[in-house]
């Protein structure tokens, strides 16, 4: 593609155009001499003498609109092939045509520039050096798939040759004649293009063929531009001169009309942008195309034009008209280079300061000069104005930096404060669902519509923990994607090479590792926002944020690490219970049983013979009929029996033991749990009555209840246990799980390991009058 074959000639375009620089400069400030009077061409084959001062050395010989037809009797022609360098020499004899006569006369010239002469070297040679260093940043940071960037450079590096070839042509530098006029028009169908920079939607079909209209019309001009200096101006004519239209004047009008669409087609855009990020880029396009362009109109060109003076110096506003294209190149490349952002932020208020004040003490200058005159009696208001004007400096540095940081960032929507509510909610409930609840707050601060959180696991595999979109990311992958720092596909692409991940999530743009102490924990990745790119500031942001969030999946992972070890725990001292309470039945209370046989009869043999035995015989017996019964008590509560007949039969069991020992109103209701019976599950079993137990407990011990429903059903492949109480309101069934084993609300906590030991939760409310702890298991 065209494009490709201009990416791959991109160096040596810019040394090309170098080279044409060197060459201006070099002739003009070598070989052209310092005339005392100012020259056009008019018309386009005729040099003509434009403007003469009173007090210049050249006034006495020449008169404004004298044609000058030799120097040194060498034709003058523009568009000379070839001129030998003139040596340099105080008076050149002059041919000039005077009311259709042709006269010769010597005219002096200066032996040095006076100010006219080195304006006008310095100013063009200033702009065409400023637009080429633009063109050539641009072009040589652009990336391949970056054709705005690439456009953007030629742009410039065209302005470039057009500016310093046309004002050589204007001073008789030979053949840059050839680099003007032909593609003035080109630069103007340039400026139309940079109206419609920058966009991230490719262009419609209709514009691009009006671009194609406007470039081809541009060429058939610079063609004909071409052929004038080719064939015309050699024979002496013009295409002015034959049918009275300057190609000259045409270029210098389509100029004119490309700067103008191209502002209107800024405003336009800016008005009419349905993105924030795109209305952001124009807003900031326009300001700085602004500071560019109205200080050179207002304090410059104008006044010269009025008064023939100027308020702004003019290399001063030719310096300022910098802002334009580094206005552009800011906007093309600062999603790729993060750092413009602050440069660019830094920068642009001081930038804009000086010129304010230098817009401002040249004014009040220029109205002082006319009020007191030049002098003595200046010195002291112009000294006044400057300290006012000093004295305000800081001020408005101040508002200009504001103003600068929210058009460049916009107001602020992520910040230090948010962060810490962020880190608090993560601290106080430190779960899966805080975790996705606070990436899916930070997404909308941002407005990024994709993004995943994924924690490495006990396999060192990457799991997806806490996504936003459907779905962004969904399988495990290895740790080769663990980063040790922050990667953007923007600047990836820029670079040449993209990471794995960028191959793998085409919607992800920016990848953050979540680490603590030197250890990755896992992977953060974002999409871009709806409208836009991240910015220096979002990217702060998102890596502190990423801090935020590393700490609260390590507090996270240290919990689940403590939940499973609690199970396991769980699971084993389960299992000793059972075989405690198996050994403790198969034997002492076996043996003990046979003891109190082998007592009982022995007390009857004796009852005959010696009263006092059979007493003590029969106290003996009463302590060891309650060392049974307590035995018998220790073997129920180490592993209950009743748990081997069912979840059913054990609800109803230690319903019924709670009404009898603690006096409680219960009320059972049991639903459908055949299919819970059926599996003969005996740990949900176990669960189910340690969990029951504990609820009950607390019921007598801090409730205060009246009335106890305890309901129990199985539906939708789901076991669900509902134990609610009239009692008081406690405050601690709120508190996460962290905050109950910091308070050492341990009967709750205890709850929800042996509901996780099954795969299932615990959930317990408390609101107003009554307590509700609710479990639910699934079956499947």
């Amino acid at each position: 593609m065209f494009s490709d074959r201009l990416f791959r000639l991109r160096h040596a375009a810019i040394i090309a155009v170098l080279l044409i620089l060197l060459y201006c400069n070099l002739y003009w400030w070598l070989y052209i001499p310092y005339s005392a009077f100012q020259t056009q061409w008019r018309p386009d084959h005729m040099m003509q003498v434009a403007l003469i001062e009173g007090e210049s050395v050249a006034a006495p010989f020449l008169q404004t609109g004298d044609q000058i037809l030799a120097i040194n009797g060498q034709p003058v022609q523009r568009s000379s092939n070839f001129l030998p360098p003139i040596d340099r020499k105080d008076v050149y004899e002059l041919t000039i045509g005077r009311n259709g006569h042709d006269v010769s006369v010597s005219v002096p010239y200066l032996p040095a520039p006076d100010a006219y002469a080195f304006a006008i070297r310095v100013a063009p040679a200033i702009l065409a050096l400023i637009s080429w260093g633009v063109g050539a940043i641009a072009l040589h940071y652009a990336w391949r798939e970056n054709r705005q960037a690439i456009w953007l450079g030629y742009i410039f590096l065209l302005a470039s040759v057009v500016v310093i070839s046309w004002t050589g042509t204007l001073m008789g530098v030979p053949l840059t004649w050839i680099t003007s006029q032909p593609f003035l028009f080109l630069l103007a169908a340039g400026w139309v293009y940079l109206g419609l920079l920058p966009y991230y939607e490719p262009l419609g079909r209709k514009t691009r063929s009006l671009l194609k209209l406007l470039i081809s019309v541009a060429t058939l001009l610079g063609i004909v531009a071409f052929l004038e200096g080719l064939m015309l101006f050699p024979r002496g004519t013009s295409v002015e001169g034959l049918i009275g239209v300057s190609i000259y004047k045409l270029g210098a009008a389509a100029q004119a009309m490309g700067g103008v669409a191209m502002l209107v087609l800024l405003v336009t855009r800016r008005y009419r942008a349905a993105s924030p990020y795109l209305r952001q880029q124009l807003n900031i396009l326009l300001v700085l195309v602004s500071i560019g362009f109205l200080p050179a109109i207002l304090f410059a060109f104008i006044p010269l034009a009025i008064w023939g003076s100027v308020i702004l110096p003019m290399p001063l506003a030719m310096v300022g008209l910098i802002a334009v294209p580094l206005g552009y190149l800011y906007v093309i490349f600062r999603h790729a280079y993060l750092d413009l952002d602050g440069t660019f932020g830094r920068i642009t208020p001081y930038a804009l300061l000086i010129i304010t004040f230098a817009a401002a003490y040249g004014l009040g200058l220029y109205t002082l000069n006319q009020r007191y005159g030049d002098g003595l009696s200046l010195i002291l208001p112009a000294v006044l104005l400057f300290v006012v004007l000093a004295a305000l400096a800081p001020t408005c540095t101040r508002l200009l930096t504001n103003w600068i940081q929210r058009l460049f960032f916009g107001r602020k929507t992520a910040s230090a404060t948010q962060l810490t509510r962020f880190a608090n909610e993560l601290a106080h409930q430190p779960d899966v669902d805080t975790l996705e609840r606070v990436v899916t707050n930070m997404c909308a601060l941002l407005d990024v519509p994709k993004a995943t959180l994924s924690l490495k696991n006990g396999n060192k595999l990457l799991a997806p923990t806490a996504t936003i979109g459907r779905p962004p990311w969904s399988e495990a992958t290895d740790e080769t994607w663990l980063l040790d720092q922050t990667i953007i596909r923007s600047v990836q692409k820029r670079q040449g090479a993209l990471h794995p991940i960028f191959h793998a999530l085409p919607w992800a743009e920016v990848a953050l590792p979540l680490r603590v102490r030197e250890q990755t924990l896992g992977l953060w990745v974002l999409s871009r926002p709806r409208d836009g790119f991240f910015n220096q500031e979002a990217i702060a942001f998102l890596e502190h944020a990423a801090a935020t969030l590393a700490m609260g999946s390590e507090i996270i992972v240290l919990l689940d690490s403590a939940e499973t070890l609690s199970r396991e725990i769980i699971t084993v001292q389960e299992e000793e219970r059972r075989v405690f309470a198996s050994q403790l039945h198969d034997q002492p209370l076996q043996r003990l049983a046979a003891v109190r046989m082998l007592l009982g009869q022995t007390v009857r043999n004796l009852e005959t013979t010696d009263a006092v035995a059979v007493q003590q015989l029969d106290e003996l017996s009463d302590h060891l009929t309650d060392l049974d019964q307590e035995l018998r008590s220790v073997y129920e509560n180490a592993f209950p029996r009743i748990v081997e007949y069912g979840i059913e039969a054990t609800i109803l069991s230690l319903a019924d033991q709670f009404r009898v020992e603690h006096k409680l109103a219960i009320e059972t209701e049991l639903t459908d749990l055949e299919v819970v019976e059926t599996a003969n599950d005996d740990r949900l079993a176990q669960v189910v009555y340690r969990i029951l137990q504990e609820a009950l407990n607390n019921v007598v011990k801090h409730a205060e209840a009246t009335q106890v429903a305890i309901r129990a059903a199985c539906c939708e492949q789901q076991f669900e246990l509902i134990v609610a109480d009239d009692g008081q309101e406690r405050t601690e069934a709120t508190l996460p799980l962290t905050d109950l084993l910091r308070q050492r609300h341990y009967g709750i906590a205890g709850m929800k390991s042996w509901a996780g030991s099954v795969g299932g939760a615990v959930a317990v409310t408390s609101q107003g009058q009554g307590t509700t702890v609710a479990l639910r298991v699934p079956l499947a």
